[in-house]
């Protein structure tokens, strides 16, 4: 196989894995972009927070003499240099490590290639995956998206300095990956060496007289986005000779050597990891608990074993989903924590943070096109908590769908459920019943944490139409879920276009929240107006229509149980 060969095939099987990040980080910018209130109110928002050390301690620099919007942009870009770095690290580890955690090194012992230039290939792979980040990145900056732009100079100069600063976290990122000797070890390193370092510059921040060594040898201080974005005069001609770059390049260097070394002296062999202390003592603990408990014990989960002798798929399916209950926990930990936040911010602050954001742009997603402004509690409580919901319950219902349908066949379960005397309308209804079982968790513990934290302020008004305001989730995400999975048994393929539904019903509902238009399936739930107007009669009746319509999903489906993909599996393998 000749190298081009090579290269040509690293690049389509990585393709997907570095499409994955890229796309997530350039969503992130363009949000960051789409947000932007205008000049007055960039002017307001900054003016809020710019002396605040808290604030400056997690997003750099804050404020200047440059124009509003590149201010604006430079808020979001320390987070964008985090995500750089770990993004460098992950497709350091992958390209150093998946020869050995996909157990194909005994492919490289023969030498048809070199381990030279197998490195090498991947290598340039994890090089122009960086370039093609960055510079589209940059073009981002470059397109007048809301009527702004970032001038050319400073977008090369972000170019030029961040292709440095990625390229040594690749480095980094390919030296642990023989030392890890798997993807998964290496990807949780990768990301705890991030924060960490990340969390070294918070510190350095908050006490700089106190931690110059930290600061001084930290990478990520090495490169400074918000610098370049609201300088004048970047001075991209000379930015080569400046020391922040220099160190970059040998940090690049002296691990590029060390990772080409390992690579090439060291046996390819899963186990004979060299052994890192920390994440060895973490593996054996994680081996040495994992067979003490099982799913069913977790405290996420536990609440299903009464569920086990009469409903058996319905007990499995909310065991075998405790990370989703998991990640979706968390999510409302640190969202509805934030109303905690209320009585930290006093009344003009709050003013003042309400004509930064306003209600319009983005927000309008939040706050469903609806202007909050004369009431700042609610359009508080909608913004940090209530009104995010739709980003912690749609991709959960993207996963329900695929798990439904799916799983069985993923998880090699066809023949043991086609031994069995049971139907496959059987095993539906006890799933969904499984999902709404989950979606009522959710909303109990959400409760939970809403009014925890109205209780730790002492706000006690409109409490029962808060109450159902956040109960209505239950019908909302039951009825695109159930839709999703009818729409799925209908086609071929189904799984993946009733994925993409739930794509646009977001975006349905973000573009008409924007321009006031129709708001699609999500606004049939509003709660804004249910707390607002204390009436149920709102969203023409929404949340009547959303049960109705749950209830046909799920009978819809049911009707269809007859296509179940386990159940069709067996069929086409019996007329084979």
């Amino acid at each position: 196989m000749s190298f081009n060969s090579l290269l040509i095939y690293e690049i389509r099987s990585n393709s997907k894995y570095i499409l994955t990040w890229c796309l997530s980080i350039w969503a992130y910018i363009l949000l960051a972009i789409a947000i932007y209130p205008g000049e007055e109110e960039t002017n307001s928002f900054l003016n809020l927070f710019e002396s605040n050390e808290i604030f400056e301690a997690f997003l750099g620099q804050i404020g200047g003499d440059a124009p509003a919007y590149r201010l604006w942009i430079s808020l979001s870009l320390n987070f964008v240099s985090i995500l750089y770095f770990i993004f460098g690290l992950m497709i350091g580890v992958k390209v150093s490590a998946s020869a050995i955690s996909d157990e194909t090194g005994e492919l490289l012992h023969p030498q048809p290639v070199r381990r030279f230039t197998f490195l090498t290939i991947r290598l340039i792979v994890a090089i122009k995956s960086a370039l093609l980040l960055l510079t589209i990145t940059s073009i981002l900056f470059l397109l007048p998206i809301v009527g702004d732009s970032i001038p050319l100079e400073n977008s090369i100069s972000f170019l030029l300095w961040g292709m440095a600063f990625v390229l040594s976290s690749i480095s980094i990122g390919l030296f642990l990956g023989p030392l890890a000797a798997d993807n998964g070890r290496g990807y949780g390193f990768s990301l705890f060496l991030g924060l960490f370092l990340y969390g070294i510059q918070v510190i350095g921040n908050l006490f700089p007289d106190e931690t110059d060594f930290l600061t001084d040898w930290n990478p990520i201080n090495w490169f400074n986005p918000s610098t370049i974005i609201i300088s004048s005069d970047p001075n991209y001609e000379n930015l080569i000779k400046n020391d922040e770059i220099v160190k970059l390049l040998i940090l690049s260097s002296l691990f590029i050597f060390a990772a080409f070394t390992v690579f090439i002296k060291r046996d390819i062999i899963k186990e004979a990891a060299i052994p890192i202390p920390l994440i060895t003592y973490f593996q054996r603990k994680r081996n040495k608990n994992k067979g003490d408990k099982s799913d069913k014990n977790k405290i996420l989960t536990k609440w299903a074993a009464p569920l086990e002798k009469r409903l058996p798929f319905t007990a499995d399916f909310i065991y075998s989903d405790r990370r989703a209950l998991l990640v979706s926990t968390w999510a409302i930990v640190i969202f509805y924590s934030q109303i905690l936040a209320y009585t930290t911010i006093s009344g003009p602050e709050l003013e003042a943070t309400i004509q930064g954001f306003g209600s319009s742009g983005i927000v309008k997603a939040f706050t469903y096109g609806l202007d909050l402004s004369n009431d700042p509690y609610l359009w508080f409580i909608i913004t940090q908590a209530i009104g995010l919901h739709w980003i912690i319950f749609l991709p959960l219902s993207a996963h329900w769908i695929k798990k439904v349908i799916l799983s069985d066949s993923e998880n090699l379960n066809v023949e043991i459920f086609g031994s069995l005397p049971i139907t496959s309308r059987t095993v539906l209804l006890q799933r969904f019943f499984a999902l709404f079982l989950e979606l009522i968790f959710l909303t109990l513990f959400t409760l939970f944490c809403f009014f925890g934290a109205e209780a730790s302020i002492n706000v006690t008004d409109n409490q029962l139409w808060k109450l159902i305001s956040i109960i209505g989730l239950i019908p909302l995400y039951l009825t695109i879920t159930s839709l999703g999975i009818t729409l799925a048994l209908l086609i071929d393929n189904g799984v993946k276009y009733a994925r993409q539904g739930i794509i646009i019903i977001a975006l349905w509902f973000i573009l008409g929240s924007m321009i006031d238009l129709n708001q699609g399936l999500i606004g049939l739930y509003n709660p804004v107006l249910l707390i607002r107007d204390q009436t149920i009669n709102v969203a023409n009746n929404g949340l009547l229509w959303l049960t109705l319509l749950s209830s046909v999903g799920v009978g819809t489906s049911l009707l269809l149980s007859n296509k179940f993909q386990w159940l069709k599996i067996i069929i086409e393998d019996e007329q084979k």
